[in-house]
């Protein structure tokens, strides 16, 4: 029998809060079990703030007429998923043919969750359908199933069942589809490379975004930006014992920042300053003050499909930007806050373009930048402290995205998001030659993300932030 003793490390991947009922891994019942797909239920039970997850003990030890566990999760009424089952359990019975799942034991066939609410006089809660939906797509990614594979009671019941109640059944599915798709955020989550070069288990940051970006400090702590879910850029600080800080929303014009993408670099004088695009791809740049507050964001004067920023150590800063054109801009923000004019990077026969873009600053004072091209190819120039360039030359692969950061040995650490979704690293080392890549570990396999950042630190350990694929 098959066991899905992945579940708790999946869904905390993908951000849904988790709580580990007993020894959930080794609940089942006899028979069968190897999941193609997930099935949704409401328990029948009233919830509520107070009494978020009533079924709870039913669902672990079943009831008289039929033995437990009843599902592999309990949703709670704030979205909680209780783990109760990584095997076998009594939730689906028999099944009639429903989209891709076929008539047949649908306890063989489907995880099941629980949703905690009474189908009668009361509706799933925002929080529930939420984490039902990310919680689905989570696992049928691990399953490798599309949105189809998620049913609910009420479509596979040989015997009338009506779970889950008063839910849109279709516009679940598409909802799971989104998340599948990309269409969703994602989870944002952190990693710590060790300076002998293995790294700690990703963990999760307790937000969903769209974009992430981190930067490393001189204090040994680092900086988080990400774009949420509902478009608000947040920011918050890694202390160094690991510990973080609330997210924290930036200061707009009438209400919280919003944008698209997002950059952040650190500066030896303790701020930091953060750039954004607009929804309408306009550049806009902020701040921090080492009390913790933020200018006002101003505009760039450009607009841009992808920005980044580096902070060099005579106090400048470095932007680069992909622009409306395609071409790959480049300016300066002197110490005094007043900015060079863009200019664009070198190619090959004209400008430099490409699709993402990723910069770092060095304590020599020159930069590099990586860039993707239109078919994905990843690309490395240096900029030279008497403001030429080195050749664009390639990398060798190909990314979705990508991010670089500077080393204090002068080396550079890049990350990529590859084809295949697996987040990568390699070392350029100071003689011009690069190791070659490597993927990180993930959960079960290598890690795989949407977007990826990368800092480096004082103590010669780097970050890196991603959002779960």
């Amino acid at each position: 029998m098959a066991t899905i003793v992945w579940l708790a490390d999946v869904l905390r991947a993908a951000g849904v809060q988790v709580i580990e009922e007993g020894d959930w891994r080794g609940r089942a019942v006899s028979g069968s079990f190897a999941p193609i797909g997930v099935l949704w239920h409401h328990t029948a039970a009233t919830s509520s703030p107070g009494n978020p997850a009533p079924a709870l003990g039913t669902v672990i030890d079943g009831r008289d007429d039929l033995e437990g566990p009843l599902c592999h999760a309990l949703v709670d009424y704030n979205g909680v998923f209780h783990l109760i089952s990584a095997g076998r359990a009594n939730h689906a019975g028999a099944t009639r043919a429903s989209g891709p799942i076929p008539a047949g034991d649908g306890n063989t066939l489907l995880v099941g969750w629980e949703i905690d609410y009474n189908g009668v006089d009361q509706v799933m809660t925002a929080a529930q359908y939420s984490a039902s939906v990310t919680a689905t797509a989570a696992v049928l990614r691990q399953l490798g199933r599309d949105a189809s594979f998620a049913r609910g009671h009420r479509e596979t019941s040989t015997t009338g069942k009506i779970d889950p109640y008063a839910v849109d059944l279709d516009r679940m599915r598409a909802d799971v589809a989104a998340q599948l798709s990309g269409g969703s955020p994602t989870a944002a989550l952190h990693s710590l490379r060790r300076v002998n070069g293995t790294w700690t288990t990703f963990g999760a940051l307790g937000k969903v975004a769209k974009d992430v970006a981190i930067a490393g400090m001189a204090d040994g702590t680092a900086q988080v930006a990400v774009i949420g879910g509902d478009d608000v850029v947040y920011h918050r600080v890694r202390r160094v014992d690991g510990t973080f800080t609330p997210f924290g929303a930036l200061p707009g014009f009438g209400g919280p920042a919003k944008g698209r993408q997002v950059s952040i670099a650190g500066f030896e004088d303790g701020t930091s300053q953060v750039v954004i695009t607009l929804s309408d791809g306009a550049v806009y740049h902020a701040l921090r003050r080492v009390n913790g507050t933020w200018t006002t964001f101003g505009a760039l004067g450009t607009t841009a499909k992808d920005v980044a920023i580096a902070g060099m150590a005579d106090g400048t800063a470095q932007v680069a930007v992909i622009g409306g054109d395609d071409v790959v801009y480049h300016r300066v923000r002197r110490v005094d806050g007043t900015f060079t004019p863009f200019g664009a990077l070198p190619g090959f026969g004209g400008p430099a373009k490409g699709r993402q873009v990723s910069i770092a600053g060095f304590e020599d004072g020159t930069s590099q930048v990586v860039i993707t091209l239109s078919d994905g190819a990843v690309y490395h120039a240096l900029r030279r402290v008497n403001g030429t360039w080195t050749t664009f030359g390639a990398l060798g692969t190909t990314a979705k995205d990508v991010a670089i950061a500077g080393m204090p040995d002068g080396t550079a650490q890049i990350a990529v998001i590859g084809g295949d979704d697996v987040v990568y690293h390699r070392v350029r080392r100071v003689d011009g030659t690069f190791t070659p890549y490597g993927a990180l570990p993930g959960f079960g396999g290598p890690a795989k993300g949407r977007r990826v950042g990368i800092a480096g630190s004082p103590d010669a350990t780097s970050q890196v932030v991603i959002n779960a694929f």
